[in-house]
């Protein structure tokens, strides 16, 4: 889910990239799929904009799984 990594012969592939979901879903689900969770009311997201190496897409989940019209 998350691409492309490096590989090292002492610690194997690492990511590049770390994916916490703030999400409903639970821990135990994200981390079958290397992802991280948090709850969502716990994340400030004012913080979280302000920081120029994070990513916030608001909604996320609706972009995700909207289907095209028929």
């Amino acid at each position: 889910l998350k691409g492309a990594g490096t590989w090292d012969a002492e610690r194997g592939e690492q990511p590049r990239i770390s994916v916490v979901l703030a999400t409903g879903i639970s821990a135990e689900r994200c981390a079958q799929h290397s992802l991280g969770s948090r709850d969502p009311t716990d994340v400030d997201l004012a913080a979280w904009r302000a920081d120029p190496g994070a990513l916030v897409v608001d909604k996320a989940g609706e972009v995700l799984y909207r289907l095209a019209p028929s």
